[in-house]
């Protein structure tokens, strides 16, 4: 008789060993950890660079709409030396009407600006008011040429105001569009007053 061989038991392939549970937070490799601290340190880039766009008017032009705020403080300073300076009633009515008138639509504006997390320093907002300007029209005055002067500079001023509103309008969003596209036809309507 021959002797018995034991039966060769082949459980290894047909029911494998469960294999060991591992997460990432207690996984037994290093590279696990290293990859879990990339993708956290990764989500906390994006928040730190995405977080203040998010919080301080993200995409506002703030140079186009400080250029806005700066045509309006400059063109009321020039209305008040219109309504001192000009002989004529109509020039004077038209300065009365824009020095009246800036200030609300600068104010209009700014509200728009804070809403979107803006804020232009005082200053800045009187930027383009320029001596030199104020000189030409003190000389007019004693010329006696004020009111052809004062028209020509407020024509000047009225189609930098128009363009920057514009380019302003070209950048703003939904609300700002419309707040800009009625400043546009106000400043349409003063210089047809002052062409009249």
């Amino acid at each position: 008789m021959q002797p018995q061989q034991p039966t060769p038991n082949y459980d290894f392939i047909m029911n494998p060993a469960p294999a060991p549970h591992r997460s990432l937070l207690n996984g037994s490799g290093k590279g696990t950890r290293i990859t879990l601290f990339a993708v956290i340190g990764l989500v906390i880039v994006v928040l730190l660079i995405a977080l203040p766009k998010m919080f301080s008017g993200g995409g506002l032009d703030k140079t186009a709409f400080l250029n806005v705020l700066q045509d309006q403080s400059e063109l009321a300073h020039l209305a008040q030396t219109g309504v001192q300076s000009s002989t004529s009633v109509n020039l004077k009515n038209f300065s009365a009407t824009v020095a009246a008138s800036m200030p609300s639509e600068q104010t209009t504006l700014l509200t728009y600006l804070a809403d979107n997390h803006y804020k232009p320093g005082s200053k800045s907002l009187t930027a383009k008011q320029l001596a030199a300007t104020d000189t030409q029209l003190q000389n007019a005055v004693s010329s006696s040429t004020f009111d052809s002067t004062y028209t020509g500079v407020m024509q000047q001023q009225f189609k930098t105001y128009q363009h920057d509103l514009d380019t302003a309008y070209q950048k703003a969003g939904a609300k700002g569009k419309t707040t800009l596209k009625k400043q546009y036809a106000n400043a349409q309507l003063l210089v047809t007053q002052l062409s009249n």
